[in-house]
């Protein structure tokens, strides 16, 4: 399929298709994302969002941000 494709090709950055999408649309949106319309965007369930969040937050290209409601989590790409 053509996720195996990216898969492979993103593998040598350890990355795969959906985790790319996910910095692609964070790096679209500079002032970062709450989780639900980044879902919602990317047509992820919440627990596929998360399990390809966890990677990114440990690789540091993700951090979380202040959200404007308290009871959204907001992330964003880091300075790095």
């Amino acid at each position: 399929t053509v996720d195996r494709h990216f898969d492979f090709a993103l593998e040598v950055v350890g990355l795969t298709a959906n985790r790319f999408n996910i910095l692609m649309t964070l790096g679209a949106n500079p002032k970062g994302m709450e989780l639900a319309p980044l879902a919602q965007l990317l047509v992820y369930d919440r627990s596929t969002l998360l399990r390809n969040l966890e990677p990114l937050e440990k690789a540091k290209w993700i951090s979380d941000i202040p959200s404007d409601t308290k009871r959204a989590r907001k992330i964003s790409l880091t300075p790095e």
